[in-house]
């Protein structure tokens, strides 16, 4: 399984749409000593 994707999240050119709202990336945490898995802190974008 190629994982290069997480390598290339960030917090300056990504967002993340959940329940038709808009959040920004404020962090990315690898949440287990494979990262296998990662944990998003974002906040709402307000319009």
């Amino acid at each position: 399984m190629d994982r290069s994707w997480r390598k290339a999240i960030n917090t300056t050119e990504y967002r993340v749409e959940f329940n038709g709202e808009l959040y920004n990336i404020e962090g990315v945490d690898h949440m287990n000593y494979k990262k296998k898995s990662i944990k998003l802190k974002c906040w709402k974008v307000r319009r």
